[in-house]
């Protein structure tokens, strides 16, 4: 990647990107658990949704740790490898930008 490309804003950093989408995926699920255990309905569905991939993930401050580790770590998997493969594609359109 040369700094040409890097300044129009045609890649992302891979680890960088993963691990923001990662904290704040986390960070939302560890919330949304911590509101319905201390008594709102809000979330509960979902909640119960997520516990289907989440192992351990429940409306406790404990299921809540356990749903944040597991979101943390799917999320930044994820993305990675989103923002791996919009490289790979930006990478074309790039170069199709800068020969114009």
């Amino acid at each position: 990647m040369n700094d040409k490309q890097h300044r129009g804003g045609c890649h992302l950093h891979p680890w960088a990107f993963g691990f923001a989408a990662a904290l704040l995926w986390a960070v939302a699920i560890f919330v949304l658990a911590i509101i319905n255990a201390a008594g709102g309905a809000y979330g509960a569905r979902f909640i119960f949704s997520l516990s289907a991939f989440y192992i351990g993930y429940a409306p406790t401050f404990i299921g809540a740790i356990i749903g944040a580790i597991w979101a943390f770590f799917d999320a930044g998997i994820g993305f990675l490898i989103f923002a791996w493969l919009y490289n790979c594609f930006a990478r074309c359109c790039c170069k199709k930008e800068a020969e114009k």
